[in-house]
């Protein structure tokens, strides 16, 4: 038997998928699972393999969706006595047995923002620990009772409640504390730091914002990385279900809303739930990360845009670019316009001009945390969202 030990999310992702790609049988045991972890594409293409599926619902800590998205295969617990905590994935194929159990729940933190170790056993044939593994994890599946859509209801509510007092919690005490620094200004212009001196400005409106990955996937960083995959997984925007179109295009009101809300934008609306092809030949000018996006990609999609439809001004095209390209293009609307407008010292009816809003992704491609290096772990999340992360400095809210 192989054993290897995984000290990075990074590569706990890759082995993952690498090994769920594989498997012809998948067995899963973790404490909470949330839509926001960068598998769940993946996950929900291995359904016709999955022989237990089973996932705790212990402080409200698994999401929703989640559950709504593999309801006939899911299995729920409660820990009733101390708290359910496993997490283990085991994988099948014609040539392995192959295990994961560490640290990480099936969470957009285990897999990618916390800091998480675990251990990968390989082997082949039907050998001892994967049988016990396996029968573990069925076991569990077993004394696990099915769910009425009642009882899911009742467990929504209690999610819900639980994420305003966790808000509430960071909300207080998130930025507290003696030699706490305040958050950054946006009368003091656009942030003219390194890579170092932007991140502690974004920390530091962690109690303000949730800026950084949360395990129910509500933060700027979790919709952002949620939003721009969609884009690299579907070949067009009108490929998307309605219900990705419109957490894409910010329509939805729940954590999606994040990076600026068009839930009254109607006509907006009309077009990409009803005509979402017309968006596709402004929306495919512009290049997937991480090429170079240039003024030529930027007036070819402007050529393309439907503007005839009454989208005059950069508003709800910026949130498309935004979260097609968070590293490149910042969703410009009427919350964070005036303050944009100071920090960047034009006038506001400018800025809402797409001429205004080009040169000032101009100024903000010149600064230094910009044209830094990307770096390891979670700062390569915050890199990968780094323009569109503005908005959590000048949103007033």
């Amino acid at each position: 038997m192989k054993v290897e030990f995984i000290a990075t999310t990074q590569e706990l992702q890759a082995q993952f998928e690498r090994l769920l790609h594989d498997a012809t049988d998948v067995w899963i045991a973790s404490a909470w699972a949330t839509k926001s972890t960068p598998v769940f594409e993946r996950l929900c293409g291995a359904k016709p393999r999955l022989r237990a599926l089973v996932i705790g619902l212990d402080f409200a800590g698994t999401d929703p969706s989640f559950i709504r998205a593999f309801w006939k295969h899911i299995r729920l617990v409660d820990g009733i006595d101390g708290t359910f905590h496993p997490k283990v994935y085991l994988f099948r194929s014609s040539e392995s047995w192959d295990a994961i159990i560490g640290s990480s729940n099936l969470t957009s933190g285990g897999f990618v923002a916390n800091t998480e170790a675990s251990i990968h056993l390989s082997g082949p044939g039907e050998s001892e620990p994967f049988s016990s593994i396996r029968d573990y994890v069925e076991d569990l599946a077993r004394g696990a009772p099915r769910r009425t859509r009642s009882e899911l209801y009742s467990y929504e509510k209690k999610w819900k409640s639980w994420r305003r007092q966790t808000r509430s919690v960071r909300a207080r005490f998130g930025g507290a504390g003696r030699g706490a620094r305040k958050p950054y200004s946006a009368r003091a212009g656009l942030p003219n730091v390194d890579w170092n001196g932007f991140v502690r400005i974004l920390r530091n409106l962690q109690s303000k914002h949730p800026v950084f990955p949360q395990e129910d996937g509500d933060s700027y960083i979790d919709v952002a990385t949620e939003n721009s995959r969609l884009f690299r997984l579907r070949a067009k925007f009108s490929g998307m279900s309605p219900t990705e179109r419109a957490q894409v295009a910010g329509l939805r009101k729940d954590r999606f809303a994040w990076f600026g809300s068009n839930s009254r934008a109607y006509a907006f609306a009309s077009v990409v739930n009803d005509h979402a092809s017309e968006l596709d030949a402004a929306l495919e000018q512009i290049p997937i990360a991480p090429t170079e996006v240039k003024r030529a990609h930027f007036e070819a999609c402007l050529a393309k845009y439907p503007a005839k439809r009454g989208f005059g001004s950069p508003g709800v095209l910026s949130r498309l670019l935004a979260m097609k390209r968070p590293d490149t293009f910042l969703c410009v609307n009427g919350a964070n316009r005036k303050g944009l407008a100071q920090a960047v010292g034009m006038s506001q009816n400018h800025l809402n001009t797409f001429d205004g809003y080009w040169e000032l992704h101009e100024r903000l491609w010149s600064l230094p945390w910009f044209r830094s290096a990307r770096p390891h772990g979670e700062e390569g999340l915050i890199w990968d969202a780094r323009v569109a992360l503005l908005d959590a400095i000048y949103y007033p809210g």
